[in-house]
């Protein structure tokens, strides 16, 4: 028996991160964003790393998992266990933003949403994680203790449906010292996953969603939203990698690139049509401005904090 899991949990924040960015490419015309950049990216370049950059959100997440691996191995050696800090750090590579134009409509009747071929550009792991041979190599007692003080409740069949870091062990504890939302300013990063939920429940965006959705209905699609189109060939894209041990034939994935790519250009002919990005756009800088205006004290405090820390 073995049994290890590299658990890594991004924090949920970054997600949050990463949602408000993609809603502020670009700027109104509008002289209190002059400088092109959504009323909260200060903020959230200070707080997070830069928004607006790809690799350094990547970047961001490999070094904070570095510290976490850290942790782990730190906690599993005052229980008495070997531990090697590992970190695949392939699995934090990503494409500059030169390459990669989900607006521009020639790169999506080549590319698609972009899924397959972030697929087939992310380099192979370059080498295994050394924790699973050295557990292969304990008795099947050593493992199942190797593996609770790892991952605490769990590490056994009946693990518990939610992710609570005071119950996952080593991994756990790793969590809650490294994790971006354990720090005094957990409250203020809640608020902002509640800030892109009024957002995406808004009225407004309601009804930019119902014209979208009619769009797509005339072109032969059933999605009641954007995200709903990308989750949808998300999902079949995973159920076609199952569980990693093989990839994909050719034909299952040229299959899938024609979905993919039919799909992600009706999508954003009828986001065009629509005026749909500039809608969601505009709701989302009014809400930025008003999030800033009723947390200033509390967005510059935690930027002075955060920028103190990074000089």
């Amino acid at each position: 028996m073995s049994f290890h899991r590299n658990t890594f949990a991004v924090p949920a924040a970054l997600g949050i991160v990463l949602i408000l960015a993609g809603c502020t490419a670009s700027s109104p015309a509008d002289d209190s964003t002059a400088t092109g950049q959504s009323p909260l990216t200060p903020y959230l370049s200070a707080l997070f790393g830069a928004a607006s950059d790809p690799n350094a959100d990547s970047a961001a997440l490999l070094e904070q998992e570095k510290k976490r691996q850290g942790v782990i191995a730190e906690c599993m050696k005052e229980q008495g266990f070997d531990y090697v800090p590992y970190v695949d750090a392939t699995a934090y590579s990503t494409v500059s933003a030169d390459d990669w134009k989900p607006d521009d409509r020639s790169w999506v009747a080549q590319n698609g949403y972009g899924m397959l071929r972030s697929f087939e550009q992310t380099p192979e792991t370059s080498e295994p994680d050394p924790n699973t041979k050295h557990l292969e190599s304990l008795p099947e007692s050593q493992q199942r203790a190797w593996n609770r003080a790892l991952l605490g409740d769990y590490a056994g069949e009946e693990a518990p449906q939610e992710w609570i870091p005071a119950r996952a062990g080593c991994s756990g504890k790793a969590d809650q010292q490294t994790s971006a939302d354990s720090d005094e300013f957990a409250d203020l990063r809640q608020a902002l996953g509640t800030l892109q939920e009024k957002v995406t429940s808004s009225p407004e965006i309601a009804r930019a969603d119902s014209e979208w959705a009619a769009c797509m209905t005339a072109a032969g699609y059933s999605f009641t939203n954007p995200q709903g189109a990308i989750t949808s060939l998300s999902q079949q894209w995973m159920e076609l990698l199952g569980d990693g041990s093989t990839q994909p034939d050719a034909s299952a994935k040229e299959k899938f690139k024609t979905e993919e790519i039919e799909t992600a250009l009706a999508d954003l002919d009828c986001r065009t049509k629509t005026g749909y990005d500039e809608r969601v756009e505009k709701v989302q800088w009014a809400a930025e401005e008003k999030f800033v205006a009723d947390h200033r004290s509390e967005l510059d405090k935690a930027k002075a904090a955060a920028e103190q820390g990074n000089s």
